[in-house]
């Protein structure tokens, strides 16, 4: 084996290793959907790459058109899962084009797998053993092209076009650098790698391909960009929960001196629903339960009265002996001390 298919094996080694990296990420959070479909589009360009290492092994023509078809599928297989990871990502592509193009790239595998030579070429001519300028040979095909191959090259424009809408629609939303990363990957690792590919497949442009090379590239660009983007959520989520326990930790140490005090306290809601009370108010007062009821709404007989902070008033207009004196703020915290 030459340089070149031990670098398509390499390739295939990496794409699968980070197709396994973002599916046990998906696994541990199933809301990261994007991973879902990166994971798949990993595969297909691990498929892709260990193809084209086979491709370029062939001596026959039956040999080469086997392993050019089952290449062409796992492409088929990665344009379809970029097209729902950029969907995912974004959250600005247009449904229904993203529909239709995957619809698009189906019609072209189920072409591909029942023509008799694939959905690029109609019929394999001939093949060449070309050596590269290291020395390694390889094997490339010439033919007459697939008029059904214009289904994949048109799919491939409106893809280009659904990258290029959505990833502006969400560099204007304030997510630049993901629109960035995003766009700037596919446009260059993919742009100039299928047009490569094409070429050559035209005959306009010899061996070897750097389709397998685009791939690699959008993949460790992006798969970077996602495992920082799950990084830095897993350390904001660390902040939250520890200040989330700080506050917790500072409202239990109020609460027990609150609570000690020879004094009633109650934390009043603007809505009027009593928030909190302390143990000494719940022993001056006769009611059950007042968290979470309307502080003048409460049992036995208790009113209020309309444009006051609020008022303790029994239905006879007097104040209870029991409650003494009741202090009200505009915070709405109250305390009621005994006689």
């Amino acid at each position: 084996m030459g340089p070149l298919i031990i670098a398509d094996i390499i390739i295939g080694s990496i794409c699968f290793t980070v197709a396994l990296l973002h599916l046990v990420v998906f696994l541990r959070r199933q809301d990261l959907k994007a991973d879902l479909f990166f994971a798949i589009m990993s595969v297909g360009a691990a498929g892709s790459a260990l193809s084209e290492a086979w491709v370029y092994r062939t001596t026959t023509v039956e040999a080469f058109n086997t392993a050019f078809k089952v290449q062409i599928t796992f492409q088929c297989m990665m344009w379809i899962s970029l097209i729902w990871f950029i969907m995912v990502y974004t959250g600005m592509a247009r449904r229904l084009l993203a529909i239709a193009l995957t619809a698009a790239y189906a019609l072209a595998v189920i072409i591909n797998i029942l023509s008799p030579f694939g959905v690029i070429y109609s019929k394999i001519t001939a093949l060449h053993s070309v050596s590269l300028p290291w020395g390694e040979l390889i094997t490339y095909a010439t033919g007459t092209v697939n008029p059904w191959r214009f289904i994949a090259d048109i799919a491939w424009l409106f893809l280009l076009f659904l990258t290029i809408e959505s990833c502006v629609r969400l560099y204007r939303h304030g997510q630049k650098r993901r629109a960035i990363i995003l766009c700037s990957s596919i446009l260059l690792f993919l742009g100039l790698a299928y047009l490569h590919s094409t070429l050559m497949d035209m005959g306009i442009v010899g061996p070897p391909g750097i389709i397998s090379f685009g791939f690699i590239g959008l993949i460790l660009v992006m798969s970077a960009s996602l495992v920082e983007e799950v990084v830095r959520a897993s350390i904001l989520s660390r902040e939250v929960k520890a200040k989330e326990q700080t506050l917790r930790d500072e409202r239990e140490r109020t609460e027990i001196i609150l609570s000690a005090l020879n004094t009633g306290l109650a934390l009043i809601n603007p809505d009027m629903t009593v928030a909190w009370v302390n143990a000494e108010t719940e022993k001056i007062l006769p009611w059950d339960e007042l968290v979470g009821k309307v502080c003048y709404e409460a049992p036995n007989g208790m009113s209020h009265a309309k444009g006051a902070v609020h008022s303790k008033h029994f239905p006879t207009g007097k104040a209870t002996k029991q409650l003494g004196r009741a202090l009200s703020t505009e915070s709405g915290i109250s305390s009621f001390q005994s006689p």
